[in-house]
């Protein structure tokens, strides 16, 4: 059948080529789409459940002949007698293959996308070979820790972000995760439903695993959980955690689908802490509840460090060597002390040091300054 699309035109020499059904083999089947539709699984090479033929597929045999499949997914070709034919199909933009399955007579598969037939006598036929096709999913996974770096002995949690930014559902998907071997599993904070897990396996190397059955094209969400650092850690050491994931549809691009996440080992620190409240008594004592914090006084220590109360009166000073210290104390305006300005201290690492100041305001003091 010829179409003519225009009149005034040179169309040139149609022809047309018919040959005997005697004398050549005939091969036929389908391309499916391996979409998992009504029962089926997707991307499993097996033509199941309700999954449609494939329109757009383009079969050629090595003899030349060439055919598209219509909407019903079919294709017939004829092929020379006695000799091998190789069957390739083509996919449909934007699609994988899954499968290339032998249909009738002396037919072998290639590859998932090959098939070869015969050599078969004319009047011969090959039928019911198929080729599975898939569009694509696109899993993918990044991992974050906090805090970073993380005190020995600490508490880490990690945030596994996972999203299928393909065309295709996710089937048989699973997330695994390995854990350094200087920290250990806390419990789950948090996971999206339909995950299963995780399933923990203490190794070494020691791994949690998550499983959904199905992850839907565009979807994403996070896994979080805690690990505890091992005490014996020290500052300049590395934790590695690495994630994967995985399905059985076949992806766009697997290089999204590991992450490595590293986290420093912060140093070991002393605290020096304490209060700078008002003294109503005089007497170099905090009243708790009756005596407040005096805010934004400023303090120093050793006259490099310095810092300034919270509305509590509260301070701190983080310090990562052990060694003797000089906390000294500015007084607020119109305010004297009733405990020494200038304190020194000892700490030793992992340790913590109070060190509090008592002021008074002049208005309630006849004594003179200090």
């Amino acid at each position: 059948r010829a179409e003519v699309i225009g009149l005034g035109s040179d169309l040139g020499d149609n022809l047309f080529g018919d040959v005997q059904a005697s004398q050549v083999v005939a091969v036929s089947g389908t391309v499916w789409d391996d979409n998992g539709a009504a029962g089926g699984v997707a991307a499993n090479g097996l033509w199941d459940g309700d999954e449609p033929g494939l329109a757009g597929a383009v079969v050629s045999l090595s003899s030349g002949l060439v055919a598209t499949t219509g909407p019903d997914g079919t294709f017939l070709l004829y092929a020379p007698p006695g000799q091998s034919i190789t069957v390739t199909e083509t996919n449909p933009s934007d699609y994988v293959s899954t499968a290339a399955i032998p249909g009738s007579g002396d037919v072998t598969r290639l590859d998932d996308d090959r098939l070869q037939v015969g050599p078969l006598d004319g009047g011969s036929t090959s039928d019911g070979n198929l080729f599975g096709d898939v569009l694509p999913t696109d899993l993918s996974i990044v991992k974050a820790g906090d805090p970073d770096p993380v005190a020995p002995g600490g508490v880490l949690t990690y945030t596994l972000t996972y999203a299928n930014e393909g065309m295709q559902l996710g089937s048989q998907v699973y997330v695994t995760d390995t854990l350094d071997a200087d920290t250990a599993f806390g419990g789950v904070v948090s996971q999206p439903l339909g995950w299963i897990g995780p399933d923990y396996d203490p190794g070494p190397p020691a791994t949690l695993t998550w499983y959904t059955p199905t992850l839907a094209a565009g979807a994403s969400g996070s896994l979080v959980f805690p690990v505890t650092v091992s005490a014996e850690v020290t500052h300049g050491m590395v934790l590695t955690n690495t994630a994967y994931i995985t399905g059985t549809v076949p992806e766009l691009d697997r290089g999204n689908n590991v992450y490595t996440e590293t986290t420093g080992i912060a140093p070991q620190e002393a605290l020096i802490y304490g209060t700078v409240f008002e003294d109503l008594d005089g007497d170099g004592l905090q009243q708790p509840g009756v005596e407040p914090g005096l805010a934004g006084v400023l303090l120093s220590l050793d006259e490099i460090l310095t810092t300034t109360t919270d509305l509590d009166g509260a301070y701190t000073f983080a310090v990562t060597e052990a060694m003797t210290y000089t906390v000294a104390e500015t007084d607020p305006e119109e305010y004297l002390s009733t405990t020494p300005n200038t304190v020194t201290v000892s700490v030793e690492l992992g340790d913590a040091a109070e060190v509090n100041f008592g002021d008074l305001w002049i208005g309630h003091c006849g004594c003179p300054p200090d």
